[in-house]
Parts: C-alpha cells; sequence; structure tokens
C-alpha cells in the first residue's frame, strides 16, 4: 500500500483488517479465481483512487501512532 501498488488480496487472514475493500484496496473471496480474476481486470478503472486511499491508510500504521494505542488498550486490562 506504501509503494502505491494497488492491492488485491483475499478475506482470508490479515488482510481483512487493513484493506478496506472498494476504498484503499480490493478484496475477494479465498479460492474464488473468478473473482481474483474480475478484481485484477477491475482495478485500472479504480487505480489513482485506491493508490491516494492506500497511502492514507498505510499512515494509521505508522509504529508512531500504533505504539500508543497498543499501550493504551493493555492499560485498560
Amino acid at each position: 500500500m506504501a509503494s502505491g501498488i494497488p492491492v488485491i488480496s483475499t478475506t482470508a487472514g490479515g488482510p481483512l483488517d487493513i484493506v478496506r475493500s472498494g476504498i484503499d484496496g480490493i478484496l475477494v473471496p479465498p479460492r474464488n479465481p473468478r473473482a481474483l480474476a474480475d478484481a485484477i481486470l477491475s482495478v485500472e478503472a479504480q487505480r489513482d483512487r485506491l493508490i491516494q486511499a492506500a497511502r492514507r491508510r498505510v499512515e494509521d500504521f505508522d509504529i508512531r501512532k500504533v505504539v500508543p494505542r497498543v499501550e493504551a488498550f493493555y492499560r485498560t486490562l
């Protein structure tokens, strides 16, 4: 996402927690080659918008922002 390449991934595992489908990337169901092919074919029309949104989204995962949030969460436990 930070490198300016549109993200297409499956909804399995970690990407589901990071990528917001249709906003800053495209998520497809796992083991669905047709959905993956459709996403690949559709990415060009959305490319610039996805890249801009992904670069903004990646800022949410900057270590300087994540560490204080994690520390605050642990303090609540």
